[in-house]
């Protein structure tokens, strides 16, 4: 298995938005009111964010792509028909300082058509009071996400595992992720990895009973 850093010129992106929509289906679907719709916002929100991190070698967070890494064995695979490159899966990770409400509601409006911006600066609201806080020295798994055709395959378990490897390269002392409260079979996977709920947030004023468990996983 290979993991790289999101490239849109090499990486199938209609496959990479589709993955993020569905890490938050039900939020999604209540802002755009329609799968497509949103998955071509999530689509132009990648390609602005990717552009920011390419064009800052500092950046602290960076996307990544899983790929099986072996095409010849594939051949007769759906992934590799659609030409996407064996994209079983993605994480989004975050090292260093978490960015501010501000900054991020600055800049969606400056980089995204006004209609998009204002549909996710709600949900960066939404988020704001659901999500965890962390420290500059943490290492935050802001999105996990496999390939609808090969869930259930031990592919969470292995972007797991690369993600703790990037939080351990990286020196940094916690590994924070957030998971939605009614989803309790994910919690429970995190829980056995070794995560423990730290916090529980309930956002009662943007989402009616949108909440999160707050969760760390103690590296040092």
């Amino acid at each position: 298995m290979i993991l790289e850093e999101f490239n849109e010129k090499k990486h199938d992106l209609n496959k990479i938005a589709e993955m993020i929509f569905l890490v938050d289906e039900e939020t999604f679907l209540k802002v755009f009111k329609d799968k497509d719709k949103a998955i071509l916002a999530i689509k132009e929100k990648i390609i602005i964010e990717n552009k920011v991190i390419n064009q800052h070698s500092q950046s602290n967070t960076i996307r990544y792509i899983l790929l099986d890494g072996n095409n010849d064995k594939n051949k007769d695979t759906k992934i590799n028909k659609d030409n996407d490159k064996n994209a079983l899966g993605m994480i989004l990770v975050c090292v260093g300082k978490k960015e501010s409400l501000l900054s991020s509601i600055i800049f969606l409006l400056k980089n995204l058509s006004l209609k998009n911006a204002i549909k996710f600066i709600y949900i960066d609201l939404m988020d704001y009071m659901v999500l965890s806080n962390w420290n500059k020295e943490d290492t935050y798994l802001a999105e996990l996400a496999v390939n609808k055709n090969y869930q259930g395959k031990g592919y969470g378990q292995l972007l797991l595992n690369k993600t703790l490897e990037i939080a351990k390269n990286n020196n940094s002392p916690r590994l924070v992720l957030d998971v939605d409260i009614k989803k309790e079979r994910p919690k429970k996977i995190y829980e056995i990895f070794g995560f423990k709920v730290f916090n529980k947030k309930i956002d009662n004023i943007f989402a009616k009973n949108r909440g999160m468990y707050n969760m760390e996983y103690i590296i040092n």
